[in-house]
């Protein structure tokens, strides 16, 4: 506190009031990890992603997300400064946050934590400067108790070499249309030349992509997959499915011929546009080879001792749902029924026994911890894993198979 311009006998008074609080005054911490790391399997933060440099993310410290995290990358060393504070500038109570950093180790876990704060100088916020070596990073902030309640920004600073992305992997399709062709740790699984015959049975989502696709030529302007058959060559696009079984990716590659050049995109999930085609290059793809942490099947993940499972339980349309759980129900049955379901009391009748299963599960190693939405889809086992606390989809429950997996290393 600046007290300069104040006389003597009013700046020690006010010294004592706004003199930092410890934590003896406050009591011990609660639901603290323990310095040696194994105590750790008690914060099972929300996780809220890449915590970026200089752009403060917001979060809420409530009864269900008492524990709140954020991941950073340095490609060499940097000085971070990490800290909390007002959400905006209405929100004008302090939270009384703790803040923790943990490295993550060769093989994918955070162990113990490496920082901690509790109260940065007369503040109840959390403050961390360290200088860091090269690594993936993440920041968890608690409350210091577990009735600790209220909105708070955690801010990353970066100065140093480090705060420089690495530079990108090299993308695991390769780098041209034709290497997708050669690259030992994908599989082609079929290969289709599609015309304007088809066209009555294709999806809605084929549509969508046909058109994403095309607009990746000088055609930008069509808008439906009838203009995007008329401008292409021969009137045909190459339709190819593609799998990569390590990553528990799958692709779909549309080709086509454009004034003799080969244009097109890969599609991930959905309409995730994982690539374009460009005079035969493969452009904009940020996807390097890696290896998926779930296993193979959901099944399997079920039985597997990586995973911590918590008690399943099964919803219908009369159990309450928190909201969360609302919008990750609701995006798992429409990721297999399509846009037919227009809300919960629609979606429910559609499933096995009318029926959703939800449980967490969190991968030990890595203490991250997942929500999954699965359900019966006439005898076979479909739905989403999602990053827990979030609507973030980790992976796709598909004939109990896990698919499109974004939980990789």
């Amino acid at each position: 506190m600046k007290s300069i311009a104040l006389p003597l006998l009013l700046v020690l008074p006010m010294s004592v009031t706004a003199a930092c609080v410890t934590d003896e005054d406050k009591g011990d911490e609660e639901n603290a990890p323990a310095a040696d790391g194994k105590d750790d399997s008690l914060v099972r933060p929300t996780y809220h992603g890449d915590l970026g440099f200089d752009a403060p993310q917001v979060a809420e410290l409530t009864a269900a997300a008492g524990h709140h995290a954020w991941t950073f990358a340095l490609s060499g060393s940097a000085e971070v400064d990490v800290f909390t504070g007002l959400a905006s500038p209405r929100h004008r109570a302090e939270v009384d946050t703790v803040l923790y950093l943990y490295k993550q180790r060769a093989d994918g876990s955070w162990g113990s934590y490496i920082a901690r704060n509790d109260d940065a100088g007369s503040s109840r916020f959390s403050s961390l400067d360290r200088t860091l070596d090269a690594g993936t990073y993440r920041i968890t902030v608690k409350g210091y108790k577990s009735s600790t309640r209220g909105k708070f920004a955690v801010t990353a600073q970066c100065s140093g070499a480090g705060c420089a992305p690495a530079e990108p992997a090299a993308c695991t399709l390769g780098t041209t249309y034709g290497e997708i062709f050669e690259q030992a740790h994908l599989a082609v699984m079929n290969r289709n030349k599609i015309t304007t015959a088809a066209l009555p049975d294709l999806s809605t989502e084929d549509r969508a992509r046909i058109v994403l696709a095309v607009q990746q030529s000088s055609h930008t302007d069509v808008t439906t997959a009838e203009e995007a058959f008329a401008r292409v060559d021969q009137n045909e696009l190459n339709f190819t499915w593609i799998v990569e079984p390590e990553a528990q990716r799958r692709y779909i590659a549309i080709e086509y011929g454009a004034g003799d050049n080969s244009y097109g995109a890969v599609f991930g999930r959905g309409l995730d546009l994982v690539a374009s085609i460009h005079d035969g290059d493969l452009m904009g793809c940020e996807l390097a080879r890696a290896t998926c942490l779930f296993s193979d099947t959901y099944y399997e993940m079920r039985m597997d001792a990586a995973f911590s499972p918590a008690p399943r339980r099964t919803v219908n349309g009369n159990t309450a749902l928190s909201q969360l759980e609302a919008n990750q129900v609701l995006a798992a049955l429409r990721d297999v029924y399509g846009a037919q379901i227009t809300d919960l009391a629609t979606g429910f009748a559609f499933p096995d026994g009318d029926e959703v299963n939800l449980q967490r599960y969190t991968h030990r190693a890595s203490n991250t911890a997942f929500d999954v939405v699965e359900f019966g889809a006439g005898d076979t086992s479909v739905g989403l894993i999602f990053f827990a606390g979030t609507a973030n989809v980790a992976g796709v429950i598909n004939d109990s198979s896990i698919e499109h997996c974004a939980f990789v290393e």
